[in-house]
Formats: C-alpha cells, sequence, structure tokens
C-alpha cells in the first residue's frame, strides 16, 4: 500500500467513540426540531456528502441556532398549541413586570418594552414626531395593553415564528423548483393547516342584525366578498379593463415593465444551486428595495409631470425571491422618458453586475393589434389568485392552480401585498356604491346616483371618468367626486383605542351631501346564539301591563 493511500484511509477513518459523539450530535438536534426532523436529517446528509462529518456537523450547528425562537431555547417550528401556550406565559411576564414597576408609563416601558423587543418583536407604539406628550403616553398605554395579551403576542409570534423558520429554509435550498417553489413543504404544510384553522372557526359563527334579529353564517358573507379568490380576480380584471379602456379613450400608450432586485437578494441562482453572492436577505427584505425602487421611479415620473395609470402585480421567483411587474399607460410623449427613468432607478444598485442590464428590468411596448393591453397582465392576476384558465405554471414548474395555492401561503407568510393600483380612484367608494341595490333618492346629487349605477354595472371606465370631475382619470384622491365616511364606535377596543367604521360615502364640497351603505349593524357571534336568546325570551312570564 503505497503512503498516498495509507493517508486516504486514515483520513476517512473516523474512531468508534467519537463516530457515536458526532451521531449523537446530530440527532439531538433532530430531536429539538421534530417538524423538521426529516428536513435536517436531508441537510446533514448532503453537507457530509459535500465536505465531511464535522464540516456538516458544524452546518446543522448553524441550521439549529439559526431556528431556535428570538427569546427562548424552544424550536420556532413548533407547533400552533405550543405557540399558545408560549403566548400565553409572555403576557403573563409582562403583566407581572407590570405589576413590580411603579404604574408610571414612563417606568412601565422601560421594564417591558426590552423584554418584548428581545423576542424580536418591534414595540408596538407608533410614535411621531408632531404627538404631544398626552398623545405619547396614551400610545404607550396602547402598547402595554398589547404586551400583556395572550391574544396579541399569538399573533406575534404565530407570524414571526413562521418568518424565521422559513428564512432559514430558504437559505438553505430547500425553496426551489427542485424542492419546492415558492415556499419549503414545511410553510404550505403550516399554511394549509391555518386555512383549514380558520375554516373550522367560521363554520361555527353566525353574523347578526342588531335591528333586525336577521342572522347569516360567516361564511357566506365571506364567499360573496372579495375575500373569495374568484370574486377577486373578477373585480381586479374588471379595474384593469377600464384602465385600458380609459387610455384608448385618451389615446395613451401600454407599457409592460418588470422590475427584478439585485442577485444578492436571491438565495438560489437560475441553475438551481446556491447563490453564493446571497446577503441573507428575506422576501420582506426584498419588497423594502422594489418599494424603494419603485417610489423614486415615481418621484422623478412626478418632477417630470409624467402621470402613468395600470396595476403593479408582485409575485416570486422560485426560490421566494419577489419581483414586480407593471402594466401603465402613459402620454405618447412621455414614453421614452418613462423607460429611461425606470431603467435607470432599476440599475442604481449593483448596476454593473454580470446580467444586470439584461435581467433587472424589461419594458414591452403594448401592442394592440396583438390582443388587449389587460390580456398581458391576466395570466400574472390568475397565476397569483387561484390559476384560473392557466394549465402549467412555468417559474414555479407545477401545475397552475397548485403554484396558485404556493404563491398564496408565500404572501400569507411574508405579508406581500400582491396588487396595487396606480392610480387615484378609490376602490374603497366603489366597493360601497356596489352595496347599495336601489337608486339613490330623489334628493340626492345626480352626479353620486351615476356613480352608483356605474358601480353597479361593473363599468369602471365610466366610474373613474365620473369621480374625477373635470380631471377625470387624472384627478387627485383629494378631487375625488365621493370619499368614505367613518364613524368612531363609541366604545374603545381591548387595546384602548377608538376603532372607525365605513358607515356610507360624502360627497365632496360644500353641500357634505351623506351617502349611508351600511344601515345594518351585524355582529359576529356563536352560531345558535340567537336561537338561545329567543328560546329565554319564549320561556319568560308575560310582562304585567300596569295601565290596566
Amino acid at each position: 500500500m503505497t503512503t498516498s493511500n495509507q493517508a486516504s484511509n486514515t483520513a476517512r477513518y473516523i474512531h468508534p467513540i467519537a463516530k457515536n459523539e458526532n451521531t449523537l450530535f446530530a440527532q439531538n438536534i433532530f430531536g429539538r426540531h421534530l417538524n423538521l426532523s426529516k428536513t435536517l436529517k436531508s441537510f446533514h446528509e448532503r453537507k457530509v456528502r459535500d465536505g465531511g462529518v464535522s464540516y456538516a456537523n458544524n452546518q446543522l450547528r448553524k441550521f439549529h441556532e439559526g431556528l431556535i425562537a428570538h427569546g427562548t431555547s424552544l424550536s420556532a417550528a413548533m407547533e400552533d398549541f405550543s405557540i399558545k401556550d408560549v403566548a400565553k406565559v409572555k403576557a403573563r411576564w409582562c403583566l407581572m413586570l407590570g405589576r413590580k414597576s411603579s404604574g408610571e408609563i414612563d417606568v412601565l416601558v422601560r421594564s417591558i418594552a426590552p423584554y418584548v423587543e428581545s423576542h424580536g418583536l418591534t414595540w408596538p407604539a407608533s410614535i411621531r414626531k408632531s404627538d404631544s406628550e398626552a398623545d405619547k403616553r396614551e400610545k404607550h398605554a396602547q402598547a402595554i395593553a398589547r404586551s400583556t395579551c395572550e391574544r396579541w403576542w399569538l399573533r406575534q409570534l404565530r407570524t414571526n415564528f413562521g418568518r424565521q423558520v422559513e428564512g432559514q429554509l430558504r437559505k438553505s435550498g430547500f425553496v426551489n423548483t427542485r424542492k419546492s417553489p415558492y415556499v419549503s413543504k414545511w410553510a404550505l404544510q403550516r399554511f394549509l393547516h391555518s386555512q383549514a384553522r380558520n375554516q373550522a372557526t367560521l363554520e361555527g359563527l353566525e353574523i347578526e342584525c342588531s335591528e333586525t334579529g336577521e342572522t347569516l353564517e360567516l361564511n357566506q358573507a365571506i364567499e360573496a366578498s372579495v375575500s373569495n379568490p374568484e370574486n377577486r380576480r373578477n373585480e381586479l380584471m374588471t379595474r384593469m379593463r377600464g384602465w385600458e379602456e380609459i387610455a384608448q379613450t385618451l389615446g395613451l400608450t401600454g407599457l409592460f415593465f418588470t422590475l427584478t432586485a439585485p442577485s444578492k437578494y436571491h438565495a438560489v441562482g437560475y441553475t438551481g444551486q446556491p447563490n453564493p453572492k446571497f446577503n441573507g436577505s428575506t422576501p420582506r427584505d426584498t419588497m423594502t428595495y422594489l418599494n424603494g425602487a419603485w417610489a423614486r421611479i415615481r418621484a422623478e415620473w412626478k418632477r417630470k409631470e409624467i402621470k402613468a395609470l395600470g396595476f403593479r402585480v408582485a409575485e416570486p421567483h422560485s426560490d421566494g425571491t419577489p419581483h414586480f411587474h407593471f402594466l401603465l399607460f402613459f402620454n405618447p410623449q412621455d414614453i421614452e422618458t418613462a423607460k429611461s427613468v425606470f431603467g435607470s432607478h432599476a440599475l442604481a444598485e449593483d448596476g454593473d453586475e454580470p446580467g444586470a442590464q439584461e435581467n433587472r428590468w424589461d419594458c414591452i411596448s403594448i401592442d394592440p393589434s396583438k390582443g388587449t393591453a389587460a390580456g398581458y397582465i391576466a395570466k400574472y392576476i390568475s397565476k397569483n389568485i387561484d390559476g384560473h384558465a392557466i394549465d402549467w405554471d412555468y417559474e414555479g414548474e407545477c401545475p397552475a392552480d397548485q403554484g396558485a395555492v404556493l404563491v398564496q401561503a408565500w404572501s400569507s407568510l411574508w405579508g406581500i401585498r400582491q396588487f396595487q393600483q396606480i392610480g387615484n380612484a378609490s376602490v374603497t367608494v366603489w366597493r360601497e356604491l356596489r352595496r347599495l341595490r336601489e337608486p339613490l333618492a330623489d334628493w340626492q346629487p345626480e352626479e353620486a346616483e351615476a356613480l352608483r349605477q356605474a358601480a353597479d354595472d361593473g363599468d369602471w371606465a365610466t366610474f373613474v371618468t365620473l369621480m374625477g370631475g373635470n380631471k377625470g382619470a387624472f384627478a387627485g384622491r383629494d378631487e375625488q367626486m365621493l370619499r368614505a365616511l367613518n364613524v368612531q364606535k363609541p366604545e374603545p377596543n381591548r387595546y384602548r383605542e377608538y376603532i372607525s367604521k365605513i358607515i356610507g360615502l360624502t360627497m365632496r364640497g360644500a353641500a357634505r351631501q351623506v351617502i349611508i351603505t351600511r344601515e345594518k349593524i351585524w355582529r359576529v357571534q356563536i352560531k345558535g346564539t340567537a336561537e338561545s336568546r329567543g328560546l329565554i325570551r319564549a320561556a319568560s312570564p308575560p310582562a304585567l301591563d300596569l295601565c290596566q
């Protein structure tokens, strides 16, 4: 046997004691994260093949450390019932910290806020420079009320734990077309369980009208709203076609833009291999970059007096990194300048990296002879909602309906706003007017009835034109014909906040005409509550008539 072969065999040999220690080390970590044990074993085996046992154990240790929930020694991949237990403990601990303090708001904040922030959470008091001292104290008091509430902790921990785990899985190569596109298999199962849990809760609830005693199943009310994916898709397409009709009337030209983040935001490269440039950014970090670039583009367009109408869609690459698509309409004379501004800001960060010119942004001029402008974005709307009329998701390499579920899980987990209207017409006013099934009373302004009729007919183009008055589609939000009318609820919520609710619409101008769109007051309750009250009333003796 040659010396080199002896050295090679020696390198491969592991002493039985060391081998057992390495096995116990890995098994211990697998046991700490039971919901991810198969994933961690797969990761460990891959790293053993890449660099040996010691290297694999070191990588596994880093993976494990990244999965420990902030402020605890527990796995962030714990079951939901365990998160509830943790939330209960955290709320009680904050309550105890509060009782130990003197009761002064400043002392309470200094005691409780660091504890909340040690769990990776933001102290829930949005203080502004313009706030008075009284406003600041009240906001801190509301934040303290949240920090001692189990429900608040449960919502925050569910969100943070999910993002922490998914961030580690994405960084470790478990989110891509080879493993699972858009989100990990763990995140998908978590989303499906959450949906099933919410559905079971809804099935046990109803809404009751305080005035009439009328009841409806809560599920039915939700199915009739834009929470229903089909209704949501139909409304978005109605509005998109409306923008196109307006563009045709005004002689505007359509452009289809794509905006992608620099390579350092992508966990996986185009080949499916880990990206050596990846800086650990989450999809939310990438959204911050994209929104910032888009804000700078809009700001420069505004300075150059370039106006745009249309839609923005945010969707994920296969590794969960978001990118933007825009369908926008411009005055023809602004087209070249608009494209130049968009491209310069798209390449402002790392614009000299290889492939940036080809991959970071794109622009396609809409050719009306080859189809409608709405058709360019229809597939993106459908692909990101329910996969309607699409067979295959080429980005995720899966059937479109399955891809849509994965995208919904991605959007829910990372809090991504998928669709944004570019234009000032109020969707809230549109939806409120569509609640009205009968024509407005004769004493109401004719303009209001015309707007109600346009909304009822699903005519977004007419609605936008009427809402803007003389300025039409380019009217500012403050120049719109109608705006939402909000009233403050008489009682504060559990966090000492007075919440406003929409009851109708109000006309712009001195007349201040009011249109009530929500005459009935509904409350959510457990099914059968109304019947129970009825039985109690029926069993009660009749009241004495003291006037006899």
